[in-house]
């Protein structure tokens, strides 16, 4: 049975979350108050802007590989790991029994 994302408990969420969120705060707090930065002279005047933009972007691109896509690319790993390991040779039987043993729904570490 496959572990959904509403199926941790809450010290699990937060061990997958608060990356993202610290990224997406960051970026929002730059945001607002990256006016009152004072920079040198030789960095361009909207370095903050796009350092905030890009914080905000990757926590939300984060946030979604972690919930929603991480998953798909797990279960397709396996699947190709387990052909690569399982072989060619080996009687059919053998080949879908690795093959049901590889296949995983749940990688948290």
């Amino acid at each position: 049975m496959p572990t959904r994302f509403r199926d941790l408990s809450g010290r699990e969420y937060w061990n997958l979350a608060w990356p993202f969120g610290l990224s997406l705060m960051v970026g929002f707090l730059l945001r607002v108050f990256g006016f009152r930065v004072h920079l040198p002279y030789w960095l361009p005047e909207d370095i903050v802007v796009a350092l905030a933009d890009a914080f905000v972007v990757a926590g939300i691109v984060g946030l979604l590989l972690e919930l929603f896509a991480t998953r798909l690319l797990v279960e397709k790993i396996s699947g190709d790991l387990s052909e690569k390991l399982v072989g060619r040779g080996l009687p059919a039987e053998l080949q879908s029994h690795i093959s049901e043993i590889v296949k995983t729904a749940l990688v948290r570490e």
